[in-house]
C-alpha cells in the first residue's frame, strides 16, 4: 500500500512523490551481495508552517527518507520538490548553498553532530560565515542572540561541546541550524538520545521557535507520543513503505492499519 499525504491546507513546502532508495548489503567484493529497499514508493506533502511526522520502528526507512529530503542521501526513484525547487536538479556549490539555507537538519545524537575540537561560538557561527549573513565584527553578537533564543547564554561561546549536557548540546545544534534562517527544519529523532526529563523541554523549545518564525518541520520519530504532541499530519512507515497517513488526531485515535495499532500499544507516555 502506498499512502499519499495530499490533504494539506497550507501551501506545500515539500512535495515528495514515489521515493525509492536501494542499498547493496554485504562487502563490495562479495558475490552474495543483496539489494535492500530502504524506501519504497513513499509519497507525501508537507504544508508551510506545519509539522509533519514520519514514525516507525528502527529500520523502517524514516531516517533514510529524512536524509533524502536534505540531499544527504541519493534518490534512486521518484522526486522531491522543496519550496518549489527540484532537489535532484540542484547542481554546483552555489545552488547547494542556497538549498542549505532553505532546509537544515537536526540530528539524533547531539554529541556526534558537534565537532569536539571547535568552541560553541565557532560551531554556531560557521553558517553565518559560510553564507556571508553578517559582517565578522557582528558575528559574535548574532551567535549570542541565537544561543539565548535556544535557552543558553553568552558564557557558552568559548566552551567546548563536551562541557555541556545532552540537552544543552541539542540546543546548540538547534541554534546552529537556525543561524542560516531556514524555512524548514528536518528533525531526525531530536530527543531520543536525551533523558526523559529533558525531552519535553526540547520539544517545547521547538514549538516556541515554530510559532515565532513560522518554520516548517519534518519530525522523524519512533515515538507516537512525541509525534502526537508535535505534529499536524503523520505518515507511518514500515519496511520502507508508508502504510498509513493522515491528520495526527485521526492516525492516533482512529488507526486503520494493524502496524499503527501495535506502535500505539508500545508507546510510552511523555508528560508535557
Amino acid at each position: 500500500m502506498s499512502a499519499t499525504m495530499q490533504a494539506v491546507a497550507a501551501r506545500p513546502m515539500i512535495v515528495a512523490r514515489n521515493l525509492r532508495r536501494v542499498f547493496q548489503a554485504g562487502h563490495s567484493y562479495s558475490l552474495n551481495r543483496r539489494r535492500v529497499v530502504a524506501v519504497d514508493d513513499a509519497s507525501f506533502d508537507v504544508g508551510e508552517a506545519t509539522t509533519f511526522g514520519i514514525v516507525g520502528e528502527s529500520g523502517s526507512g524514516k531516517s533514510t527518507t529524512a536524509r533524502m529530503l536534505c540531499k544527504l542521501e541519493r534518490i534512486d526513484g521518484g522526486s522531491i520538490s522543496v519550496d518549489g525547487r527540484d532537489v535532484a536538479a540542484i547542481r554546483g556549490h552555489a545552488e547547494l548553498l542556497a538549498f542549505r539555507r532553505t532546509m537544515q537538519m537536526v540530528f539524533q545524537d547531539p554529541h556526534a553532530a558537534l565537532n569536539p575540537h571547535w568552541r560553541v561560538g565557532d560551531l554556531v557561527g560557521e553558517g553565518l560565515r559560510v553564507h556571508g549573513l553578517c559582517p565578522p565584527r557582528e558575528r559574535e553578537d548574532r551567535v549570542v542572540e541565537l544561543l539565548e533564543r535556544c535557552g543558553l547564554g553568552a558564557e557558552a561561546l568559548r566552551r567546548y561541546p563536551h562541557e555541556f549536557s545532552g540537552g544543552q548540546r541539542q540546543r546548540i545544534c538547534i541554534a546552529r541550524a537556525l543561524a542560516v534562517e531556514p524555512k524548514i527544519l528536518v528533525l531526525d529523532e531530536p530527543v531520543s538520545a536525551l533523558d526523559v526529563s529533558i525531552q519535553a523541554q526540547i520539544l517545547i523549545l521547538l514549538q516556541d521557535l515554530q510559532r515565532r518564525f513560522g518554520m516548517t518541520y519534518v519530525l522523524i520519530s519512533h515515538n507516537l507520543a512525541v509525534v502526537e504532541h508535535m505534529c499536524d499530519h503523520i505518515a507511518v512507515m514500515r519496511a520502507g513503505r508508508i502504510v498509513e497517513a493522515g491528520r495526527s488526531e485521526d492516525v492516533i485515535h482512529r488507526p486503520q492499519h494493524d502496524y499503527t495499532v501495535e506502535l500505539l500499544r508500545s508507546t510510552p507516555v511523555i508528560a508535557f
